[in-house]
């Protein structure tokens, strides 16, 4: 008969492992490979708070398939969407083909990340 702690200890690297096969493989940030495919380098940004979010306006540039593109573009986030960095790109992938898309900020924990939803103004 196994003991409880032999038992706890298996359970736990069965689900480490099944909890990796369902996040997927991840590159040295955490991000599961080919998730965001996309980048957004942002240039100007504006918000402010609401109760749950922040929220605002800004430009910046979209980086898909080697080509790029000026965006002008709304924003609803959980942390501060900055910008001014030309070095910092942020990973992204569209929810919405050419109208919304979902940008990682930053990591808050190995399975929680800080997000972004960008409305892109036509």
């Amino acid at each position: 008969m196994l003991s409880r702690r032999t038992l706890f200890i298996s359970m736990f690297c069965v689900s480490c492992c099944i909890g990796d096969r369902l996040v997927g493989q991840q590159d040295g940030t955490g991000i599961p490979v080919g998730a965001y495919p996309l980048g957004v380098q942002v240039s100007h940004t504006e918000w402010a708070h609401t109760p749950t979010r922040l929220i605002g306006h800004g430009t910046g540039t979209l980086q898909q398939g080697g080509n790029s593109q000026v965006i002008t573009f709304t924003h609803h986030c959980d942390d501060p969407l900055l910008g001014n960095d030309p070095s910092k790109v942020f990973p992204a992938r569209w929810i919405v083909q050419g109208s919304t898309l979902r940008v990682m900020l930053h990591q808050r924990s190995a399975r929680k990340f800080s997000e972004c939803e960008l409305t892109i103004d036509k």
